[in-house]
């Protein structure tokens, strides 16, 4: 698999001590995805490219294949169809996607999340024992290394070694006056090479 250049801008933010890197999404889009030119509200197909690494025109026929997406329109069940291929040990485009967890407003226990299958910030305690979620700065300060399709609000993104593939107009307006983006996880896939049988 060819890997294509992309450009990145580094925004530094002040109250954390790494440079967040910001991708644009469509930076890996070549003229050979030809699906590609006449998209929109394609945010799970980018996501999926970026953190599967494969091509747009890929990504576009496994999301509509496997979420039934029309072109143009926004794609539904997104989290849930992951969570299903996730517990289902399935080979997703010659990777394995693998759960690591959903949000909570609530803090939790490391007991009380481990049963909700939330992942917890083990670096943001809330006392009592109790620890927030993940947003997708402090997700991404903490996993430098890997690939990760994240859900938040109404979109999909991917972080891939220390780098967020997004685009500029869903990010977080905090991330874009300085850098901290505050959007919350709600839901987390690494993704990793499938095993060999």
């Amino acid at each position: 698999m060819k890997r294509v250049a992309v450009k990145e801008v580094a925004v530094v933010a002040p109250k954390v001590d790494f440079a967040m890197k910001f991708v644009c999404g469509k930076a890996a889009i070549t003229d050979a995805d030809v699906k590609s030119k006449s998209e929109s509200n394609d945010c799970v197909v980018r996501a999926v490219m970026n953190s599967f690494e494969v091509s747009y025109d890929t990504a576009h026929a496994f999301v509509e294949a496997k979420f039934n997406r029309t072109p143009g329109k926004g794609t539904f069940g997104t989290t849930m169809g992951f969570r299903t291929m996730a517990n289902d040990s399935e080979v997703v485009l010659g990777r394995q996607v693998i759960s690591l967890g959903k949000f909570s407003d609530a803090p939790l226990t490391v007991a009380e999340a481990k049963a909700a299958g939330v992942l917890l910030n083990p670096k943001y305690p809330k006392g009592g024992g109790k620890f927030a979620s993940f947003t997708v700065g402090k997700f991404l300060a903490q996993h430098p290394k890997g690939s990760f399709l994240i859900t938040v609000a109404k979109h999909a993104l991917a972080i891939r070694d220390g780098k967020v593939f997004d685009n500029i107009n869903e990010m977080d307006k905090l991330f874009l006056k300085s850098g901290r983006d505050q959007r919350k996880c709600q839901a987390i896939f690494q993704i990793v090479p499938a095993k060999e049988s």
